[in-house]
């Protein structure tokens, strides 16, 4: 389940920091160096740090949100494996992980407090929902347990359209504004949103044929918001949920938006791979991999927010300076480390999963957005067919994907919209 730790009592006038973290699919702490960087991420922050308060909720399908008995019995083990495998391949419970995260930041914020959200895969998109359920429905006063589901109903029929009661648009977001000052607290906003390559295939975000909307936008979500890319993933169920697809919604808005697109697969970007070697004897011999390039860019671009308040900026412990010193010692293997392709043949799982993999590329059952004459439109055919992932026009590349071009024989991404480096 996931953890948080428990706060004292605090005078209203000390601000705090909430950190919120949400694996990705299947994945939980392993203590090795195959952890995903939101779990990197996690054991960096200084949970000693008075008013800093943590949570991490291991990914969807890593655990059963029925928590009747952790000693189920055989049917109850057999019940809880079916549920749990169903919930990490489409996202059964989507639902239930976003109102989790509401529920520890309704219990725990008060006024002026700073919100960091860092989520992984659909981890990512977990924190980006709820970023914006923050930012539109509000946060619910302390207390009101039971109005979480209606709130939550709430901000998802106004999102997806679905089972709406609103006749316009206009009607919609008056019910919000109505909700938010009847029940909610004022000026509540996600102050940092950091996300690792975040894919939209969740549950009934993509039902076959459906005409639902893809995802929340990030418009007016968070102060701040970065967004590390993988640039070489090929798997259609894994098609990046890209901010810059909001392009022709933001622009014009003065917000502190970075989206960088780094090299490698969606586990090379937010980690998950076992990295060469394995892990060290000495935390500061740990071997690099390709997922460590965006973790350090992380860590950075978290450094280097404008500072107005102490909350502003997150408090560290020792495991940030040793990550970061044994990185700037050996940065160029990180990027010569291995490349993770799922869809390649003998490349890093078993013949039969790339098979399995291989097969939905040709079924085109789900949308996806690719890049139709400058436009992001859905599509549905012809199938993904293992293509690589589109790349908008003005995208920033991380230098590490030219330097890999130099140093790795063979390696030169062919994605549509990549530019000359």
């Amino acid at each position: 389940m996931p953890a948080a730790n428990n706060p004292e009592y605090r005078p209203a006038k000390e601000r705090a920091k909430l950190i919120l973290c949400f694996d990705g699919t299947g994945n939980q702490y392993s203590g090795d160096t195959s952890d995903t960087n939101i779990v990197k991420l996690y054991q960096k922050f200084d949970r000693e740090s008075p008013y800093q308060y943590h949570y991490y909720q291991p990914g969807i399908g890593t655990y059963s949100t029925d928590t009747s008995s952790l000693n189920p019995g055989l049917w109850g083990s057999f019940k809880r494996w079916v549920s749990q495998t169903l919930d990490e391949g489409v996202g059964t419970t989507f639902d239930q992980h976003v109102i989790a995260g509401y529920r520890f930041a309704m219990r725990y914020h008060n006024d002026k407090d700073r919100i960091f959200m860092f989520g992984f895969s659909r981890g990512a998109f977990t924190a980006r929902f709820l970023a914006r359920m923050i930012a539109t429905v509000g946060l619910l006063s302390k207390g009101n347990e039971e109005m979480v589901p209606f709130a939550y109903r709430t901000y998802q029929e106004y999102e997806m359209g679905t089972g709406s009661k609103f006749k316009t648009a206009q009607e919609a977001q008056d019910y919000m504004k109505s909700f938010k000052t009847t029940f909610c607290r004022a000026r509540t906003r996600v102050h940092f949103l950091g996300l690792f390559d975040t894919v939209s295939s969740v549950g009934y975000f993509e039902i076959p044929f459906s005409r639902q909307k893809f995802l929340p936008d990030v418009l007016e979500t968070a102060t701040h918001v970065r967004h590390a890319v993988a640039i070489d993933e090929r798997r259609c169920k894994f098609k990046a949920a890209l901010l810059h697809q909001d392009k022709k919604k933001i622009s014009g808005m003065q917000e502190d938006i970075k989206e960088v697109f780094f090299p490698g697969g969606h586990g090379d970007v937010g980690g998950g791979w076992l990295a060469e070697g394995g892990k060290a004897k000495l935390e500061a011999d740990d071997p690099l991999q390709l997922s460590d390039l965006p973790l350090e860019w992380m860590i950075s671009e978290l450094d280097a927010l404008p500072i107005k308040h102490p909350a502003d900026q997150i408090n560290w412990n020792e495991h940030r300076d040793i990550f970061l010193n044994n990185f700037h010692r050996k940065a160029a293997t990180a990027v010569q480390a291995p490349l993770h392709d799922i869809l390649a043949w003998g490349n890093c799982v078993s013949r039969v999963a790339t098979f399995m993999w291989r097969i939905m590329e040709w079924l085109p059952l789900f949308k996806r957005l690719e890049l139709i004459r400058g436009q992001w439109e859905p599509v549905y055919f012809p199938p993904n067919m293992c293509d690589t992932r589109d790349i908008p026009e003005g995208a920033v590349i991380h230098p590490s994907v030219k330097a890999r071009m130099q140093t790795v024989k063979g390696y030169n991404p062919t994605n549509e919209g990549f530019p000359k480096l």
